[in-house]
């Protein structure tokens, strides 16, 4: 696996850096390894699977990403924002 450029992620979501639980969130899922993430509203959680999709394509080599969310608003916003910014 190469090293995580996690400038480079932090730039293409537009953020100045990543927080200690995102980059190791990330790292562990390019090392294969299974991620559950559990913070409060606001903490930074999108970043983990917005970052991996956005910036590794990660859906094109067979990774399955999947988030749960009891909040319907906050689902519809980060899917029109994976759309916006990254034009799939």
């Amino acid at each position: 696996m190469a090293s995580v450029d996690f400038a480079a992620v932090a730039e293409r979501l537009g953020i100045s850096s990543l927080r200690p639980f995102q980059k190791e969130c990330i790292e562990n899922v390019m090392k294969q390894r299974d991620v559950f993430v559990c913070s409060p509203t606001g903490s930074g959680k999108s970043v983990c699977f917005t970052g991996l999709v956005a910036h590794y394509k990660l859906a094109s080599k067979g990774c399955t990403i999947v988030v749960v969310s009891s909040l319907v608003s906050i689902i519809k916003s980060q899917i029109e924002n994976l759309y916006k910014y990254f034009k799939f």
